[in-house]
């Protein structure tokens, strides 16, 4: 048995932001919450200008800086509120859509964001409806129902989520993501092989999940390099969106232990995520590789290494995921990130207590481990 949750829509291509307007229509005859990253932007410029041209209102926030915190969510979904707002569009990267989605169930089940990420409320009532616009490719929280938020109060980044929360219409233009900063380009890009990776490897992997992680891995193989080398390659950005997008649909399998590190200790020494995970994959797919052999064997040749089955393949192929990221100068250490004060044992107990639940690594992920990764990362 397995459960899909997917997108309603998506509409994939250069120029598709323009189809904006005739989506929101179909969605809402209330004000639009706009949730990005820059009010600036041309893309956001374009987007508003496509809703006032249709005589659709709207209400502009571009107030995140970085990752969305709880007071964030619930000062967003206030003004939501107070503006009658119908339905949430969310343009930027994964911080920005994981508000947009976190606003959107607020707004229509009430309370405050940490009852539900803290606390376990229940989430009974479905969110308003939700347009995605990712403008990096890499989180993939278009195709999720989660949404990742950073908790002051405790230090903590952690996830809550929904069926109701996932976005129903994706809009994937590759001509927003022209120009994207290199070290943005590699830090999301690994992101999205993090996710390819550790969901095929999981233990909740399905023949569903497999074919979004294989597919998501090979684009990002052919592409990832090329948008380094040219950000202008409207051809490359365009795999690259897809990979992020595949990558999140093939999140329904979960993650493993390379997010089962990053998350928490992103709230915890401000590392940023995708760096993060940059870190943490080889180490991830070393702890795995003896339990799941023949997958292993499967990405090795999806980074073209040809081989008989077997442990020798399966290690070659760990050995080219490293050289991959050695060639896109991708960080390999979390020294640069700790504080002075910084402990490794009570990290690994924030760790677990963010992320303890998630147990779908073929090889435990047990505290030791968690501490003996840290510390050959520092």
């Amino acid at each position: 048995m397995f459960d899909v949750i997917q997108n309603r829509r998506v509409v994939y291509g250069p120029g598709t932001i323009r189809e904006l307007p005739g989506i929101l229509r179909e969605l809402t005859g209330n004000t639009v919450m706009v949730i990005a990253y820059s009010d600036k932007a041309d893309c956001v410029r374009l987007a508003v200008h496509a809703l006032e041209q249709e005589g659709l209102t709207y209400v502009l926030d571009a107030s995140l800086r970085g990752e969305p915190s709880t007071d964030d969510i619930d000062r967003l979904a206030d003004i939501a509120v107070r503006n009658n707002c119908g339905a949430v569009l969310a343009i930027g990267g994964g911080s920005v859509m994981d508000a947009g989605k976190a606003v959107a169930m607020l707004c229509t089940n009430g309370g405050n964001v940490e009852q539900y990420q803290m606390e376990g409320k229940p989430i009974s009532v479905p969110a308003l409806p939700v347009v995605a616009v990712p403008t990096t490719s890499g989180t993939g929280s278009e195709a999720t129902k989660v949404s990742v938020v950073y908790n002051p109060a405790n230090k903590l980044k952690k996830s809550f989520y929904s069926p109701s929360m996932i976005a129903g219409t994706v809009i994937l233009d590759p001509e927003l993501t022209v120009g994207l900063p290199k070290d943005i380009t590699v830090s999301t890009g690994i992101d999205a092989l993090s996710h390819a990776i550790e969901s095929y490897v999981s233990l909740k992997a399905t023949p569903y999940t497999e074919m979004f992680s294989l597919q998501a891995m090979k684009l990002i193989v052919e592409n990832l390099e090329k948008c380094v080398r040219d950000p202008n390659d409207v051809e490359a950005r365009g795999g690259m969106l897809l990979a992020s997008y595949l990558g999140g649909c093939a999140l329904n399998a979960g993650i493993g232990l390379a997010h089962i590190l990053a998350q928490p200790l992103g709230g915890l020494i401000k590392i940023p995520h995708g760096v993060a995970c940059a870190i943490f994959l080889p180490y991830a797919m070393e702890h795995n590789v003896g339990y799941c052999t023949k997958k292993y064997c499967d990405i090795a040749r999806i980074f073209d290494a040809c081989g008989e089955d077997g442990s020798i393949l399966a290690q070659e192929g760990i050995a080219r995921v490293k050289a991959f990221l050695k060639r896109l100068n991708a960080p390999d250490s979390i020294r640069q990130y700790l504080p002075e004060d910084f402990n490794v044992e009570k990290a690994a107990d924030i760790v677990l207590g963010a992320t303890g639940h998630i147990k779908n690594d073929a090889n435990p992920v047990t505290r030791n481990v968690i501490i003996n990764v840290i510390r050959r990362t520092v």
